[in-house]
């Protein structure tokens, strides 16, 4: 009897999971697969048997190497770079998205610097334009992520890299005002590109609580737990805001804030 096929659009995911890191097992990719709920993951004896006809003919990549400021290979020579990779660094490294900055993100923040800049955006009268600031580099650091990561699975797997996304993010950029987000989303509802992943997350106040390294799984998967446990307790809903309250004034003393400007009437 034949084995039905699986499609390929869950075929695909199999392989886009593995290449993010080639030394997982069958396993491992298919936990990943069914957290990110993308596609209807099969079992794990299907998800094995693709792996194998996916090595044949991928050329698996070593491990991304962390940043090393002042050392790496794609650290600015530029003053101005270097002091924009330093503080990104500083807010971002430690935040629980996958690991520390690399050196493939560090080429692509160096890239998009002067895309997210504070300084190029405005916010209305009563919003926060420190913490503001710091969404808008947020998105810079998880949009740099995200090209370093499809770079990487498209060398892994040898084909074309799908920047779509990411260009239509950074072509339409939504962080600016109010008025270019309205126009993105739109354009995502026409179908005109898919929307990247959500890209404020890794800044709410359940992922900004304590400091560990993310590497350290067991560590990781336990704090999690324990914050998705205490997710109504008061105290650790104050540590996380003042954590990310830290953070927003970092973020604006270094890289400056949105420009203010009063709300416009509804017509």
């Amino acid at each position: 009897m034949a084995r039905p096929d699986i499609g390929e659009k869950v075929r695909e995911a199999i392989a886009e999971t593995w290449a993010v890191d080639t030394r997982q097992s069958g396993a491992k990719v298919r936990d990943r697969m069914l957290k990110e709920r993308k596609v209807e993951v099969p079992s794990l004896r299907v998800v094995q048997r693709e792996l194998g006809k996916i090595r044949t003919t991928a050329r698996p990549s070593p491990p991304e190497e962390p940043l090393r400021p002042w050392l790496g290979s794609n650290w600015p020579q530029d003053a101005e770079g270097a002091d924009f990779l330093l503080g990104m660094n500083f807010l971002f490294g430690d935040v629980p998205l996958g690991g520390p900055i690399t050196e493939r993100e560090a080429k692509w923040l160096a890239k998009l610097r002067t895309v997210f800049d504070p300084r190029k955006c405005v916010v209305e009268v009563g919003e926060d334009a420190a913490l503001e600031a710091l969404n808008i580099l947020g998105m810079c650091f998880a949009t740099a992520r995200t090209y370093a990561l499809e770079e990487q699975v498209s060398k892994v797997l040898g084909r074309p890299p799908r920047y779509v996304p990411m260009n239509a993010n950074v072509s339409f950029r939504p962080w600016q005002s109010k008025e270019q987000r309205e126009l993105y989303e739109a354009a995502i509802e026409e179908g005109l590109f898919p929307s990247l992943p959500s890209i404020r997350d890794f800044i709410s106040s359940k992922k900004a609580v304590g400091s560990w390294k993310p590497s350290d799984e067991a560590k990781l998967s336990a704090l999690q737990g324990y914050i998705n446990q205490k997710q109504g307790d008061p105290e650790v809903v104050a540590i996380a805001k003042a954590l990310t309250a830290i953070r927003a004034e970092l973020a604006a003393r270094w890289f400056g804030t949105p420009a203010i400007v009063i709300k416009q009437k509804e017509a």
